[in-house]
This record gives C-alpha cells, structure tokens and sequence, in this order.
C-alpha cells in the first residue's frame, strides 16, 4: 500500500495491490490473483490497470475502471476481461442455475461500460469459442442435438462460436454457430439477461469436409442448401425447439427425407 497525502486536503492518491490464494466472485473460484489497484481521489476514480488470476483450470487477464468525478451522473464504470481454457460448466452459465450447462472448454473476451447505477446503459461485447464439448445430461446443447438428431441420425456438436454484444440487459447474438463433423448449425438471435429467455433461429448445413472448426469460415461457399430450420425458444436452461425440415437433399448422410414440421419440447 501506498499513496500521497496533502495536509489541508486529505488523500489524493492511494495505491493498493492486492493478492489473493483463493477467492469467489460470484460463485467462480479465482486461484492467484494479482490486482494493482490506483484510487485517484481528485478524479474520484478508481483504476484496475490490469489483474490476472487462476481461473477454473484456466486464466483471466482484466482492466477494470469506475469513475465517479460526475456530481449528476456517478458511478460510470468500464470493464474488460479476456478468458482462456477455463471451464465452461461453471464458467459461462446463469449463476442460480444447476441444469443450463456446457461442458467443454472455454475462452473468449467480455468488454462492457456503462453505470453502474442504471440496466439500461450497459453496452459492450463478448465473444466466446467453446471446444471440446462433452454430453452433460439435460444440458442445453444436448437438448438441441437431441432434437435435430430426431430427424438426423447421427449428428453431433464439438465446437461452439458466439459473437455477440450487449446493450441494456439483453445479449444480441450475431452469430452463433454449432461445428461437428460434416455438419454446420449457424443462426443469430438474443438472450434476455435479466430472466435468461432465448431467442434462436438456426440452419443447419452439411459439407464435405472435415477440416478443423477453425477453418470452416472458408468453407462457406462449399455449403449445401440448408437441411433444416431451428427455433430455440423460451428459458436458455430448458428450450423450446422446434425442428423445420426442408426437401431432400444429397449430403455425407445421404438421401434425407422429410415430410413434415416437428416440434419438440425438451424435458429435464
């Protein structure tokens, strides 16, 4: 700890560094941390240049600042992190939630301003890449391979990519794709943060091929037409999904046929 004071005026500068073995930030376990804290009173704002911690076999590296120097308007905040191999599980989930996981491997960054004092001025973006995805019984990305695999047999998902921002207290997704071999399920659509209700619309597409995730943006133009539509609706933990099959189609499963619109409530 250290700082600078003035007689007659009180502490103008404060620095602080903090070092933790464990801790719980909103029920995530952070090992090693390491925080320089910088407390500017004239400003009246606080500055996290940047932390770094153990985070659920992983890491996270963040800046962090809240200023208050606005007699009208205090509390203004910005926020970052970037996430790196740390599990998914409990890592990217509501936080009273026991049955809306992923499991699998995480990383990606969140970068969020706003105040602190008012929702609805909460802009920023997170963009977050999931591998090795493994069934967890009753999980959400189960539940949608559950319900495509109805009309699909043997479809699986691997790897997932969000890219998304915020505004207010609702995620909007701009694209939010599902990779496994041969097969693509790409869509958009938003996440209410205040009740985690879902919003989804999907394609799903086949190609020949069975490069990486990583290389599959490049494959665009090899894609067949779509196979099937995909609506995931109502709460992220136990969706709603309808399956909309499209005509037949050559891909690596063959001839599919299908004839009908199927809709299929997920149950725990």
């Amino acid at each position: 700890l250290n700082g600078l004071y003035q007689f007659g005026t009180g502490m103008e500068e404060a620095g602080l560094f903090l070092t933790a073995q464990s801790l719980l930030v909103k029920k995530r376990p952070l090992k090693n941390l390491k925080m320089p804290i910088v407390y500017k009173a004239g400003a009246k704002t606080m500055i996290i240049d940047e932390f770094v911690a153990d985070c659920l076999g992983g890491k996270i590296i963040g800046s962090a600042k809240l200023d208050n120097s606005s007699p009208n308007l205090p509390g203004q905040y910005d926020f970052r992190v970037s996430f790196d191999n740390v599990d998914a599980a409990e890592f990217i989930r509501p936080a009273s939630e026991q049955h809306g996981r992923i499991n699998g491997m995480a990383g990606g960054e969140l970068s969020i301003h706003g105040n602190i004092n008012d929702d609805a001025s909460h802009t920023g973006r997170l963009k977050a890449t999931i591998g090795e995805l493994r069934k967890r019984p009753s999980g959400p990305i189960e539940k949608l391979q559950t319900a495509v695999t109805e009309i699909i047999t043997g479809v699986t998902f691997t790897d997932m990519v969000m890219d998304s921002y915020i505004r207010g207290r609702e995620l909007y997704i701009e694209d939010f794709s599902l990779y496994g071999p041969f097969v693509w399920l790409k869509g958009a659509g938003k996440l209410d943060l205040n009740t985690y209700n879902i919003d989804l619309k999907l394609s799903l597409y086949s190609f020949d091929s069975e490069k990486e995730p990583s290389f599959i943006e490049s494959l665009t133009a090899g894609l067949s037409p779509a196979l099937l539509k995909v609506e995931v609706v109502e709460n992220y933990s136990d969706p709603k999904i309808k399956i909309i099959p499209l005509p037949i189609l050559k891909n690596p499963f063959g001839i599919i046929g299908v004839k009908r619109q199927k809709e299929i409530k997920n149950k725990k």
